[in-house]
């Protein structure tokens, strides 16, 4: 019977022109066409998917202030505001009793700077706030809203000198200022769609921690730099000498040991360095201004 069965199959190949039998040439065929398919599918979605990519994009592009850098900005102002507000009401929870009074040296200290600052950045719907939490933690930040949050290990490693927290101060609300946490929530969303059309339309295959060295932490090195670069000119503008940063970034760099840094969310100190040699003319004719206009008030009253 097995014999009367391989006959008939070779037969069949004969028939079909195939030396192999029939139903593997059938098979092959029918997994080519749905490969084909497949591909043709993965082109039409690819390039869908990129056609409203694109105009997503243009759509909701903005302009950074100081800098005119076009970004992707797709959340509104009011949704901004509101989560910036959630989070500051989560951190005075989360830091309950370690809170400074506002009242304390350091806390009057810090408002005293972050209001000249807030003058300086003139942004008409932000409710400024400014805290000191006792931490040892080397760190600062703003939130949405200007919601502003100092450690007082920080301050100690400034020595509490108003020049050196203006210098922070600038840097932290140009995040806010230039919109920066709603640029990267933005950016995220894209990561998704561009992963997967680079792993099944183009079949590269990219980890997430293949992404997060091409794509993420490069674009986050790309706004430190540029809130360096705002928060300059914001100080000077608030009649700080800008000159100062050079003296901060080697307080806060100080001892630690910073990895390189393509694997770093932050610029190395070099590289910030090299930046503020490049900007620093700017900002000192905004301080000279700012000096010369004080100075004229001030002999005015006098």
């Amino acid at each position: 019977m097995f014999r009367v069965s391989r006959t008939l199959v070779r037969a069949g190949c004969r028939f079909f022109g195939t030396s192999k039998p029939v139903g593997s040439a059938l098979q092959r065929e029918y997994f080519a066409h749905r490969q084909n398919n497949s591909s043709e599918t993965w082109i039409k979605v690819g390039a869908g998917v990129g056609v409203f990519g694109v105009g997503y994009y243009f759509f909701n592009l903005e302009p950074v202030p100081y800098t005119g850098r076009k970004h992707m900005i797709d959340m509104s102002r009011s949704s901004e505001l509101s989560m910036g507000e959630k989070t500051f009401k989560q951190m005075l929870e989360k830091y309950k009793g370690r809170i400074l009074h506002p009242d304390h040296p350091l806390s009057r200290r810090v408002r005293s700077v972050g209001e000249r600052i807030a003058r300086a950045a003139n942004i008409s719907d932000f409710k400024w706030e400014f805290i000191v939490v006792d931490s040892p933690q080397v760190n600062a930040f703003c939130l949405p809203g200007g919601k502003i949050v100092f450690y007082t290990g920080l301050l100690n490693r400034l020595q509490s000198d108003e020049n050196f927290i203006a210098s922070v101060m600038g840097h932290e609300v140009a995040h806010a200022v230039a919109r920066h946490g709603a640029e990267q929530l933005g950016f995220s969303k894209f990561l998704v769609p561009i992963s997967i059309l680079l792993e099944g339309f183009m079949n590269i295959p990219l980890s997430s921690r293949m992404m997060n060295l091409a794509l993420s932490l490069p674009k986050s090195r790309k706004l430190e730099l540029e809130a360096d670069y705002i928060g300059l000119l914001l100080m000077a503008k608030a009649c700080y000498d800008p000159r100062t940063s050079f003296e901060v970034e080697r307080r806060i760099n100080h001892g630690s040991k910073a990895p390189p840094e393509y694997f770093s969310t932050h610029p190395n100190m070099e590289s910030r360095v090299v930046q503020l040699k490049e900007k620093m003319p700017e900002a000192l004719r905004i301080f000279n201004q700012c000096q010369a206009s004080s100075s004229w008030a001030f002999s005015r009253f006098q």
